[in-house]
């Protein structure tokens, strides 16, 4: 199972120090529990964008007082909704279609979460189904085609950064420089 000390032996300690995060009332507010792996990044990470191009989202609004987590997951994906009926194509890292179906997006159970975006604009998410710290990686084009990892967030990382992903949306094939930026003013958050 992948760690945060396996991804911080990748990319190097943070900079600064990450605000405090009140998971306590942020999952409250979302009405569901949010990955064990996530929650760890993000009180390790103040922020993190990864090879200039895959950046994480913040839990805090910070800058967006009333803001909440909520709010920022809504209005990212009312942005990428597909028309009910809209096909979407899920492929597996090794280029497998594996399904067609509509996913449900959050607040329904098992909807699409989004934890991060990259540069050309792919919106990465969490396929929210079952327990939180079980949920696979998602990777969205435009709300049609849909990669998937079979595993977490630091698990993605992870792969990513050691060249392991054969993610078509993500820069170089799926292979991320090992640099980050965790000091980035106005990075996204949610």
């Amino acid at each position: 199972m992948a760690t945060l000390a396996d991804l911080e032996n990748l990319i190097g300690p943070p900079v600064r120090p990450a605000p405090t995060n009140d998971w306590q009332v942020i999952e409250a507010d979302l009405g569901l529990r949010l990955p064990s792996d996530y929650k760890e990044l993000m009180d390790r990470y103040a922020s993190l964008t990864l090879d200039a191009f895959l950046g994480l989202f913040i839990p805090n609004p910070g800058d967006h007082p009333g803001e909440s987590m909520r709010d920022g997951i809504l209005g990212l994906l009312h942005d990428v909704a597909p028309d009910d009926d809209e096909a979407q194509e899920v492929v597996d890292d090794d280029g497998n279609v594996t399904e067609r179906r509509h996913f449900s997006h959050y607040p329904d159970p098992g909807g699409i979460i989004p934890w991060g975006s990259t540069q050309n604009g792919h919106l990465c998410l969490w396929e929210a189904d079952g327990d939180p710290d079980s949920w696979r990686v998602l990777v969205s084009s435009d709300g049609t085609f849909m990669w998937r990892h079979g595993g977490g967030i630091l698990d993605f990382l992870i792969q990513a950064n050691r060249g392991r992903l054969r993610c078509p949306l993500i820069n170089n094939k799926g292979n991320l420089d090992r640099t980050f930026d965790d000091n980035l003013p106005g990075q996204a958050s949610i």
